[in-house]
């Protein structure tokens, strides 16, 4: 258990941004009496800042934040914890910061242009605006919210130290069974892990087989770029420092180095890419539910376009000052 404590962490996002759409009661009543529906069988919510480049370029950051937060971590709990291996808390968290201050620019931007959007706004809304829906410059930035919480995962003993009438046979029971929720967490994450690299291995052997049958007629270069993005987190969501899980991580690194145009124009090289990743995906079985047959035919040899990543270059340690800059975080 005092492993596990010390090789995971938890963290929290919580955002809080304004979506400045409002229940329009004056149109929701017209639109039911207009349709012969009763009041709150239709409801009109309308955009109070249709136009707001601005607005939606937080919106975008916001969205983006989450995707971040949520590849680069594994579930936790109900509560929105999520977990991360230690050992990339200091990349994790500078990587956090810099996201949190382009949000928090982004806020700027909107804030400085609030009074302009309303403007542009009356004029878009016709009949439905009404100055008195929109919150004051102060009001509107405390609606913008962004933070991070960190914790380690809570700790069994605490219930030893439980005093007051509880008997001890309870306590003890509590513990082992504090313990044995944590152990069933990380390997339900440790899972997941392994899930989420399979599906971008399966991903690219299926999609290049079918692109070569003509089944499929494109594809995008996210089909190489998502091996290559989750490879890059895979020590995060590593918990338990599984083996296994690190050479299979290793292994698709090398499917992340074929260049998608490549593999769209080149047949040969599309050949190897699908050996590769038919033969990397059999790797998983026992650990994934399903996997796909791995092609008995060795692959060809197409060096010039397969270039193999120093793994030992591939993670760069998060420079002093850019920690510095995000001490409060850590």
């Amino acid at each position: 258990m005092s492993t596990i404590r010390n090789a995971v962490l938890l963290y929290r996002p919580s955002l809080s941004i304004w979506t400045a759409r409002k229940l329009d009661k004056d149109e929701s009543a017209k639109v039911n009496k207009d349709n012969g529906a009763i009041d709150g069988a239709a409801n009109v919510h309308k955009q109070l800042l249709p136009d707001s480049k601005e607005l939606k370029a937080v919106q975008k950051w916001d969205n983006a934040f989450r995707t971040f937060i949520y590849t680069s971590t594994l579930p936790w709990d109900d509560c929105g914890w999520r977990a991360g291996a230690v050992g990339r808390h200091m990349e994790f968290m500078a990587e956090v910061g810099d996201r949190l201050l382009m949000g928090e620019a982004l806020v700027d931007a909107f804030i400085c242009a609030y009074a302009e959007a309303i403007n542009r706004a009356e004029s878009k809304l016709g009949r439905m605006f009404k100055r008195s829906e929109y919150p004051g410059v102060n009001e509107v930035k405390l609606k913008f919210k962004f933070t991070v919480d960190t914790m380690p995962i809570p700790n069994a003993e605490d219930f030893r130290v439980i005093e007051g009438g509880v008997p001890k046979a309870e306590v003890e029971r509590l513990v082992q069974q504090a313990q044995a929720a944590v152990e069933q967490k990380v390997q339900a994450g440790v899972k997941e892990a392994y899930e989420r690299l399979y599906e971008v291995v399966a991903a690219m052997a299926n999609t290049l087989e079918q692109y070569g049958n003509k089944t499929v007629k494109k594809f995008n270069d996210s089909l190489v770029d998502n091996i290559a993005k989750l490879v890059e987190v895979m020590p995060a969501l590593n918990l338990t420092n599984d083996a296994h899980l690190a050479a299979l991580a290793s292994d698709a690194r090398q499917l992340a180095a074929y260049a998608a145009v490549d593999l769209r124009q080149n047949p040969t090289v599309r050949t190897a890419a699908i050996v590769e990743a038919r033969t990397l995906a059999t790797k998983f079985k026992g650990y994934v539910a399903a996997s796909i047959p791995a092609t008995l035919e060795p692959p060809p040899t197409v060096a010039a376009t397969h270039i193999v990543i120093d793994e030992a270059s591939a993670f760069k340690p998060v420079p002093p000052a850019k920690r510095a800059l995000f001490a409060d975080m850590l």
